[in-house]
């Protein structure tokens, strides 16, 4: 799912945790954890776009494990405001990225994708490079514009996969 909408919907479901809770802090916890969450999309976009070589799906923060575990601990110590509002906000962006995104059941676990070798073309076969890459430069341009710059600075003169290598796996110029 596109970082704004992740930002949309996090905002209106802190609402709810503010309601539920009656902490207004709640609400950019809830945004927060809900936002923040694709920062660990950074090593894999540079690892693929800049560095041109072939997909990862790292995705350190993207795990129902890590939900898991945050359940666990409040079944163990009880749930503040501030633990219900990083649950709300990352359980839901989880839920949204594996409807929205698509990819394979375990897509979303740790476990499986390093059982996998954090290879996305094993994680989500059906990634599509080059409407990944537009994606990326409309909803992160300085972002975008970083990574087209260090290609241009290391010499490569097109950021963007050839039209006919669609998926990851296929696309040239990949270093393996």
């Amino acid at each position: 799912m596109r970082p704004s909408r992740h930002l949309a919907l996090s905002a209106g479901v802190g609402v709810g945790v503010w309601a539920i809770t009656g902490e207004p802090w709640s609400i950019p916890v809830t945004l927060g954890a809900g936002v923040l969450v694709d920062i660990d999309h950074a090593p894999d976009l540079w690892w693929t776009f800049a560095l041109r070589r072939k997909p990862t799906a790292t995705f350190l923060l993207h795990g129902w494990e890590w939900l898991g575990a945050a359940i666990a601990f409040g079944v163990w110590f009880g749930f503040p405001w501030w633990l219900l509002a990083l649950i709300v906000g990352h359980g839901f962006h989880l839920v949204t990225d594996h409807i929205f995104n698509g990819g394979l059941t375990f897509s979303y676990s740790l476990i499986y994708r390093a059982s996998q070798g954090f290879q996305m073309a094993r994680v989500a076969p059906g990634w599509d490079f080059d409407y990944a890459f537009k994606v990326f430069k409309k909803e992160m341009p300085p972002a975008a514009w970083l990574i087209e710059w260090w290609v241009k600075r290391s010499g490569s003169s097109d950021c963007e996969a050839r039209p006919e290598a669609h998926k990851a796996e296929e696309r040239l110029d990949v270093q393996r």
